[in-house]
């Protein structure tokens, strides 16, 4: 309630053009048994802003909070079977485990996880830390008054002050670093801090520590509290074991963020390595070929092979008959900055989406390449519904379901979890293949690799077929669903992995050319289809 208060003043004072959503805020607070975020219209920076991380302990809005009540009478109901909650959910409270009072999830001995191929990045989430450039100033705000002794009130304001001047001067600097990483699965600015900044932050920590040894001891407000911003401040300098990130949020409030490289140990520490039995359940688990990757990647691996068993089970879809794979030969090499590639595949497009009539959704990994197509074949596109996917924009996948014969232009979300069963998807155009970028975490598994093609097969090419998989999976929803899925890489047929490509394809019947596209189009749709 205290932070969700805290958002409607800031959407207030900074004169907000959100006049709806103040005003959903308000209906939203007066709502007796609680409210699901995910119920209204609200982006994923805001939630954040609302949902805590961490423990509430000394905030005053206990007695009203519905969270606090909800947690109670779970714990002083009477048996309770089963809960259902999210990855998220459930990793933070592994995570807060000790030391955190009640939590939301009670304790059990079998715990199932559907769509498990997302558990790393939410786990990336949760164990991550994050400082805002706004974060000093607050705590600064609300410490100003409390020194404890009048004799150090001058030197307590001093400290303020400089805190306040260090903290502009380090997220000014920080806005001058780098250059947007435009990969969809990074939506964000990967740093490393030169060893000015370190010393910075490593200061501002020193004067936090002053003003909380002189500041009095008798409040206990959350507004007080430094111990975020401390272990925020350490952990965004420890690049040794964190990925550093910046991002920048609609009112271009800067936030500093960093979670685990070894994201696999954590794991295991806090959910495998205890008495609790585990169902990891997902289409897309396997690169392939089998579990290991995945298995890795979580840290399953660390633990005993005779506490874990596989099992896979065919799709009951029938790929062969009801969906064609074309991949582009003819495609050059992939170049954000070429004109020449931009070209190629914009003109290699446009075919597709013809051939097909529409019901198209083009996967980009980058949204300057998804912008550039864009401008580059829109005014061809006039007589199809075509919509723009931007950064975290849910709106567009919902409408593009409604559309009659839609182009999505799309990335981010769009290459996993969505079903569009029937006609309204029937082509599925994968631009480039979805292998993941370089940040700080694949460097340190590229360091421990003798040679780069061994890095490239060991932890590159799994994770790009799993991925692959996942946006190819967009097609087929139910067994009557028809249609094509293009892959404009030609890396797929010319480089050293294009059989482990095959063997994520070869479930699919084949076809060479865009004629053979739209002769196959004929055969399995109907004539209604075929009308604009």
């Amino acid at each position: 309630m205290r932070r969700l208060n805290e958002l409607q003043k800031d959407l207030i004072s900074n004169n907000s053009d959100k006049d709806n959503m103040i005003a959903s805020i308000e209906m939203l607070k007066k709502m007796p048994l609680g409210f699901d975020l995910d119920n209204y219209y609200i982006n994923t920076y805001l939630k954040n802003k609302v949902c805590v991380k961490d423990g509430c302990e000394g905030c005053k809005m206990q007695a009203e909070c519905k969270y606090a009540k909800m947690v109670n009478t779970l714990y002083n109901s009477p048996i309770v079977d089963f809960q259902v909650t999210n990855h998220n959910l459930y990793l933070m409270s592994q995570k807060n485990k000790k030391g955190a009072g009640k939590m939301a999830l009670l304790n059990s001995d079998f715990v199932v996880f559907d769509e498990a191929h997302k558990l790393k990045d939410v786990a990336q989430d949760v164990f991550s830390e994050e400082i805002n450039e706004k974060d000093i100033s607050k705590y600064t705000t609300n410490v100003y008054t409390l020194c404890s002794r009048k004799a150090k009130e001058k030197e307590y304001k001093e400290w303020i002050l400089e805190l306040n001047e260090e903290n502009k001067k380090f997220f000014n600097e920080i806005k001058q670093m780098g250059v947007f990483e435009d990969e969809t699965n990074e939506d964000h600015i990967i740093l490393k801090m030169p060893e000015t900044m370190i010393v910075r932050a490593e200061k501002m920590i020193e004067l936090i520590s002053k003003i909380d040894t002189h500041k009095t001891k008798k409040r206990n407000s959350v507004f007080c509290k430094s111990d975020n911003i401390v272990k925020a401040l350490k952990k965004v300098t420890e690049f040794d074991k964190n990925v550093v990130w910046l991002e920048t949020d609609e009112n271009d409030v800067v936030s500093l963020s960093c979670s685990p490289i070894n994201i696999d140990s954590l794991l295991n520490k806090k959910v495998w390595n205890t008495d609790t039995s585990f169902v990891l359940t997902s289409g897309t688990m396997s690169d392939g070929v089998d579990f290991e990757f995945f298995k890795s990647s979580l840290g399953i691996n660390y633990v005993s092979r005779r506490f874990v068993g596989e099992s896979s089970t065919a799709s009951p879809f029938d790929y062969k008959r009801n969906a064609r794979v074309y991949i582009s030969t003819e495609m050059p090499q992939p170049d954000d900055g070429s004109e020449k590639y931009i070209n190629a595949i914009s003109e290699e497009i446009l075919k597709l989406i013809k051939a097909t009539n529409g019901h198209t959704a083009i996967l980009f990994t980058s949204y300057k390449i998804l912008s550039l197509v864009h401008e580059k074949i829109a005014d061809e596109l006039t007589q199809y519904d075509v919509i723009t996917m931007t950064r975290g924009d849910k709106k567009a996948i919902t409408d593009f379901k409604k559309s009659r014969n839609g182009i999505l232009f799309a990335s981010g979300s769009m290459w996993e979890g969505v079903d569009c069963v029937g006609d309204c998807l029937s082509s599925v155009i994968i631009v480039k293949l979805p292998f993941p970028i370089r940040n700080v975490v694949s460097n340190s598994k590229k360091a421990v690799c003798s040679e780069t093609k061994e890095f490239i097969f060991q932890y590159c090419l799994p994770d790009m077929l799993i991925k692959l998989r996942q946006g190819m999976g967009r097609l087929i929803r139910s067994e009557s669903d028809t249609g094509v899925i293009s892959i404009l890489d030609s890396r797929a047929v010319r480089r050293s992995y294009s059989s482990n490509i095959e063997t994520v394809v070869e479930k699919y019947g084949r076809v060479q050319s865009i004629i053979e596209i739209g002769e196959f189009f004929s055969k399995v749709k109907n004539k209604e289809y075929f009308k604009t």
